[in-house]
């Protein structure tokens, strides 16, 4: 027997490992069982939507992820995580229902936890047991679950007073802190003695101690950051690309690095569409193969004319050139930028350029395992770890396909054919939503809800589609308009927009700014979408308010010394710098913040010139 509930039980609450009954506790490896050292505890918020977790930055998706058998255990009943080191802090379904572990045999078949081998997958420590005979599953086996990624340690929480505990280097221990809500102000000075180590940081302490942060209107502020949000439902086309079509558009996950090539090169912008910079590598060529990591940092482009592949590392300042000859299509990358692929237009004949793959962020590039008959490579799209990748296939005499890879590429197997073929694809961070355009003239939105192993189609006309991250925002091109979806594809809005011939669409990872490429123009819609800063504070900070919502009126001062206080009324005079002590209003990147003798709050993106310039924020009266 491979374990029992009472061993297991005991092992945990000792700390050991649980592979085997058959062990006695001593010969089990000690392990953290039980999260309970300080370095251990997660403290990161995991949101009960995983797709959204990995967003965040809180959680990794690992898709049919290989385990290693431990072979102390006999009848291969005990297998571990492993990737150069063993991978623990496997998020299960406490935090929700789709968390839970997926268990697979090597030829993909899915062992569910009703099945007689009673297997039990430790989330804490990776490691997968069985009770029952394993002899007739094939292996190795796999799972696709997610792990925690977050921060651990101790988070600054504040006690019922408001005040929030600190650690003293001098003496190691943990104080009530000197920062204060209530009416007595006291100093934090991370130079006084003993306190050089002072451990506050922005990024433990939420403002106002609220869990969702602090919004007035449209601006936001929490921990180290803040945040302008737009509610504009408009599509509009950016001032400086006025009459310029563009082929492909990539962006980073939360839209502010964009993307977008043409037939006379490229463009980008650092701060969600409001500005833009010409291409950087050089003129005439026509480039439609474009991917970009999730932090925009990374980027990938393939050329039409020239035949080659562009990458860069530096948010494509500089460009390294890749020496090929094809005619590049279409391009993908993971989140991270390891795993990327470019695919050629056609394939009309064998030996003719392929599928090119590469897993070390571009730097080399291998043909892929996949070989069709006579094609046009329409699209091919990965899952955010890379693992799961799929391509999309225009017939030349034959049917147009769906391949896909669970395997970074190594195998591929065709999932759906079509004698009209297949055009754009799109999935969701984790691969199990998909979404393809089926047809040429005539053209259908295909789905599938199960990683592409079955697709349904939906009888709705489509040019384009794109997915968010965690598959609820689906957005379509319908002719001269856009089409969205906010409950995964069950239903749709109106149309949005009046564009010309919308041949592509582009849209950050949470569905919040899309982008719509005609053939002579380009429309944003940045509706939601979030313009982000960080708050930078100075190594003193005096709080003499009871909470932050009572500065109806008033400013934040900061004196000679860096203490910060707040006043009722301050001379404009003074917030504009021309005389008194060099007070001024919030500012937050090129925005400027603050409230005026009316007591409304008020933004503008530039300096403002009296304290009734700028845009009254929300709805406050006027």
């Amino acid at each position: 027997m491979a374990w029992s509930t009472t061993d297991r039980a005991f092992k945990t609450l000792i700390s050991k490992r649980t592979t085997s009954s058959g062990k006695a506790f001593y010969e089990e490896i000690g392990d953290n069982t039980i999260n309970v050292s300080i370095d251990e505890v997660w403290s990161s918020t995991i949101s009960s939507t995983p797709s959204q977790a990995v967003i965040d930055g809180v959680a990794e998706l690992r898709t049919l992820f290989t385990l290693t058998e431990d072979t102390s255990v006999g009848s291969q009943q005990s297998y571990y995580a492993y990737d150069s080191v063993r991978l623990k802090d496997w998020i299960s379904d406490k935090y929700g229902t789709d968390y839970a572990v997926k268990l697979y045999q090597n030829n993909g078949t899915q062992i569910f936890p009703t099945d007689p081998s009673t297997w039990f997958f430790d989330y804490q420590t990776g490691i997968l047991t069985f009770n029952g005979s394993t002899a007739s599953f094939s292996k190795p086996f796999k799972i696709t679950a997610y792990r925690y990624i977050g921060s651990k340690g101790s988070s600054l929480t504040g006690l019922s007073d408001g005040r929030i505990p600190f650690y003293k280097s001098d003496t190691s221990s943990f104080y009530n802190s000197p920062f204060r809500t209530d009416s007595t102000a006291v100093n934090i000075d991370s130079t006084a003695s003993g306190e050089a180590r002072l451990l506050f940081s922005t990024g433990q302490l939420a403002m106002g101690q609220l869990d969702g942060g602090v919004y007035f209107g449209g601006v936001g502020i929490k921990e180290n950051q803040w945040e302008i949000s737009n509610t504009d439902t408009t599509w509009a086309i950016p001032s400086e690309l006025p009459n310029m079509g563009f082929n492909r558009v990539a962006m980073s996950s939360d839209g502010r690095i964009i993307t977008a090539v043409s037939d006379n090169g490229m463009w980008d912008s650092s701060n969600y569409g409001v500005d833009w910079t010409s291409q950087r590598i050089s003129e005439g060529h026509t480039f439609y193969a474009l991917a970009m990591s999730s932090d925009g940092k990374i980027q990938t482009i393939g050329s039409l004319d020239d035949g080659k592949i562009y990458v860069s590392r530096d948010y494509g300042t500089t460009w390294a050139e890749k020496g090929f000859n094809a005619i590049w299509w279409s391009a993908s990358m993971s989140s991270d930028g390891k795993y990327q692929a470019v695919a050629p237009w056609w394939v009309v004949s064998p030996g003719d350029a392929t599928l090119l793959m590469s897993s070390d962020y571009g730097d080399t590039w291998n043909p892929s395992s996949l070989t069709t008959p006579p094609e046009v490579w329409q699209g091919n799209v990965m899952s955010s770890d890379g693992k799961i990748h799929a391509v999309a296939t225009y017939p030349q005499g034959g049917d147009g396909h769906i391949y896909i890879s669970y395997d970074y590429g190594n195998t591929w197997s065709p999932k759906a054919d079509s004698s009209k073929g297949f055009q754009n694809i799109s999935m969701t961070a984790d691969g199990k939503i998909q979404a393809v355009i089926e047809g040429d003239y005539t053209r259908i939105l295909w789905i599938s809800t199960d990683y592409g192993m079955d697709w349904t189609n939906t009888g709705k006309d489509a040019d384009d589609v794109k997915i968010s991250s965690d598959g609820r925002i689906l957005m379509i091109a319908d002719g001269t308009s856009a089409i969205i979806s906010e409950d995964h594809g069950k239903t749709w809005g109106p149309r949005q927009g009046n564009f010309a011939s919308t041949v592509i669409l582009s849209m950050s990872s949470d569905g919040k700014l899309k982008v719509a490429c005609a053939t002579t123009d380009m429309y944003i819609n940045y509706a939601d979408s979030k313009t982000r800063g960080n708050i930078i504070a100075t190594e003193k900070i005096q709080a003499k308010t009871a909470k932050l919502t009572n500065l109806s009126s008033g400013y934040v001062k900061s004196d000679s010394s860096g203490i910060l206080t707040s006043t009722a009324t301050v001379p404009w005079s003074d917030i504009t710098g021309i005389t008194g002590d060099s007070v001024h209003p919030l500012t937050m990147g090129s925005y400027y913040l603050w409230v005026d003798a009316s007591g409304r709050l008020r933004l503008k993106n530039s300096a403002p010139s009296s304290e009734s310039d700028g845009t009254i924020v929300g709805s406050q009266s006027s």
